[in-house]
């Protein structure tokens, strides 16, 4: 197996982990984010509990979506392509409305479907007389928030896409504008855009490697001892860190150490794990249904179960949410492939 097939697998398996982190990123509640933990090993239940959610939901969290911008860009641009030619930008342009576009504006409207039936169970009317709102909702439905709002990655993925060519230009010209973005970002001077600072950042950063025909994976695993021990703690002390003028830059610093971390980590399972590995790779054709279906179809619902009855706030039960939102996104999916198939592979961009 060659190197970059190598990288490619282990691309592929760490999907499937991500999502996973994805998904617990949204178990917690907000709240217990602003309870200060001390230093000290838990003492009881409930702080056990702050500190392995805030670990899964909060430090880790920071990791995913930027790996994905990481990923698309690698590959968007790994292959050399003259941006710039209206030919070449049109046939990239089509292929993204089917894989990006029609899935985001489908999974974005689901919800607001869902409200509008919901109004209509209860045997109220719409409420047509405030039309003016309604239409100020459709700008945070699909831009602003978006509604179904794991989904901000995809709308702003959409968005890098269509500046394909400047992104390319960059990449190729001046690679180093990118590091001057990330130490403004991580110093709190980036303004609030769209598309999104990560996205700018970790896409350009994929775009910059993929045009270079940099294997991340040789590249890291020079120092992945390092890398790896240095990940593990950071993971684990960054919950104690209370909220301060470092709290954010510290967070920031983190992602592209767990992201070299998490190569190392493939590349080791890839290597001596091939059994953990194959599950992984089989894994990942749910990975995107997760992704879209998650929040606005289970996660309320099996949330609110568990914070009704007191067991959310717990470490079982929040490894309990977790695993249900995922086992039933993925019965969800095998029942929809089963019964409505080219609907569902329309709703995926023809991720089946």
């Amino acid at each position: 197996m060659s190197a970059d097939q190598r990288l490619s697998e282990v691309v592929r398996a760490l999907r499937f982990p991500l999502i996973v982190l994805v998904v617990f990123a949204h178990v917690a509640l907000r709240s217990s984010f602003f309870i200060e933990l001390p230093w000290a090993i838990p003492s009881d239940h409930y702080t056990w509990y702050l500190y392995i959610s805030r670990i899964g939901s909060y430090v880790l969290a920071y990791l995913t979506v930027p790996m994905f911008f990481l990923f698309s860009g690698y590959y968007m641009f790994t292959k050399p392509k003259n941006w710039w030619s209206r030919e070449v930008y049109s046939q990239e342009m089509k292929k993204r409305w089917t894989t990006l576009v029609v899935p985001y504006l489908i999974w974005c409207t689901l919800p607001l479907l869902t409200d509008q039936f919901l109004i209509l169970a209860k045997g109220e009317s719409l409420p047509w007389h405030s039309l003016g709102s309604s239409l100020s909702r459709l700008t945070y439905t699909y831009i602003l928030g978006p509604e179904n709002y794991p989904l901000w990655y995809v709308r702003d993925l959409i968005l890098m896409t269509l500046l394909a060519p400047i992104v390319d230009w960059t990449s190729r010209r001046v690679p180093w504008l990118i590091l001057v973005f990330f130490v403004v970002y991580v110093l709190g001077y980036f303004p609030p855009l769209l598309p999104s600072p990560k996205a700018i950042i970790y896409f350009s950063l994929g775009a910059i490697l993929g045009a270079r025909r940099v294997n991340i994976l040789t590249m890291v695993e020079r120092f992945g001892g390092w890398l790896v021990s240095l990940f593990l703690l950071a993971t684990l002390g960054l919950p104690f860190l209370p909220e301060g003028a470092w709290h954010g830059p510290l967070h920031q610093l983190y992602v592209p150490l767990s992201m070299a971390a998490s190569f190392c980590l493939g590349g080791w399972v890839h290597d001596r794990m091939p059994k953990l590995h194959r599950f992984y790779l089989g894994m990942e054709k749910y990975v995107f249904f997760i992704y879209v279906a998650h929040e606005v179809l289970v996660l309320s619902a099996v949330r609110g179960f568990l914070y009704r009855h007191g067991w959310l706030e717990t470490v079982w039960g929040y490894f309990l949410c977790g695993g249900l939102v995922l086992g039933i996104c993925l019965v969800a999916y095998i029942i929809l492939a089963r019964l409505a198939r080219r609907p569902l592979a329309i709703s995926l961009g023809g991720r089946l």
